[in-house]
């Protein structure tokens, strides 16, 4: 399944593509995140692979999280993983003066058998988007 969804941030492009790379601000919009466990570091980011720890309502869980590629400061690609699913994101931003546009490409394999419409994923993936816009506001 793949789909796109887009929005718009209140900074301009070097701000929003920092902000977004910044691991250790990531805990600080991604909901539930509580930390990411790195397994493989590389000094550019791209190749980093690691946990993310987020706590749900039945405890902690983990998901796969691989930098694939970043193309400062208007590509970041990223994969999570969670048992045989993958997902693969690329954001792409874009200056529009002291705001920022921001679109996200989405790819999900290995969820053909959960018989739920794209439009489930796509609210999720904006509301996830739209924590970030607000963080954003917040900085």
């Amino acid at each position: 399944m793949k789909y796109e969804v887009s929005c718009v941030l209140d900074c301009t492009l070097e701000v929003s593509s920092k902000l977004y790379i910044n691991h250790e601000l990531m805990p600080l919009w991604e909901e539930g995140l509580q930390r990411i466990e790195w397994i493989h570091e590389t000094h550019s980011l791209v190749g980093n692979i690691g946990y993310l720890v987020f706590l749900g309502p039945e405890g902690e869980f983990t998901m796969k999280y691989t930098i694939q590629s970043i193309e400062h400061p208007h590509t970041v690609v990223m994969i999570y993983e969670m048992g045989t699913v993958w997902n693969r994101c690329v954001n792409h931003f874009a200056s529009m003066g002291e705001r920022t546009s921001w679109t996200m490409e989405v790819e999900f394999s290995g969820i053909e058998s959960w018989n739920l419409p794209k439009e489930s994923f796509v609210k999720k993936t904006t509301a996830g988007m739209q924590l970030f816009v607000d963080f954003v506001k917040k900085v």
